[in-house]
């Protein structure tokens, strides 16, 4: 089910982008490029995959419809990459594949588009949207309820903390060498 929804979202984005079809706003884009960042779908799996024993099938139920926990799981992925991908610095290459004629608008130029921001204006908006989805998340960690135990906000925060990483510096997720080298750091290289 949730993989057919993350098709659907690349479907809609795919049509977006044949079509030049800019969203009328921010929200619009949201409704189909948070959950085309495959967040929701990492995450869930995960808990599926690693806390079965742990998680109830009531809890399991609550996830798959879809909680603001992961809805702010996968805005923060989405602007997480689409800061990173807007940078100057990146490669041509990247940069001209992530923002033009192959690729359907970001959040931030859709973000340009509704509010008559600059390119600069709109990353810092976006980038407060960033820490408003944080705030959201570890709100959830902070105060578990009986009904989503400690480990589903625990285990979306955790991705949020590597997806964080991945783009402090870059899009380690597009530029895969740049992945690689941390996992070496992490798991290869002695600490010692």
């Amino acid at each position: 089910m949730q993989l057919t929804r993350l098709v659907q979202a690349y479907t809609k984005e795919l049509k977006w982008r044949d079509e030049n079809y800019v969203p009328k706003t921010l929200d619009e884009h949201l409704e189909v490029s948070a959950r085309s960042s495959g967040g929701f779908t990492l995450a869930s799996a995960s808990l599926f995959a690693g806390v079965g024993d742990i998680v109830s099938n009531d809890t399991f139920e609550r996830v798959l419809s879809y909680p603001q926990l992961f809805k702010s799981f996968d805005i923060f992925v989405r602007f997480s990459n689409d800061i990173v991908s807007s940078q100057k610095k990146l490669t041509f290459k990247i940069f001209q594949r992530e923002q033009t004629g192959d690729h359907y608008v970001s959040t931030i130029q859709c973000y340009m588009e509704e509010h008559g921001a600059t390119m600069h204006d709109a990353r810092k908006k976006i980038k407060e949207l960033v820490e408003d989805s944080w705030k959201d998340m570890v709100r959830y960690c902070v105060a578990p309820t009986e009904q989503q135990p400690l480990a589903v906000p625990r285990t979306v925060v955790n991705f949020a903390r590597t997806v964080n990483n991945m783009y402090k510096h870059g899009d380690a997720f597009t530029s895969s060498h740049d992945i690689k080298e941390m996992i070496t750091l992490l798991y290869v290289e002695p600490v010692c």
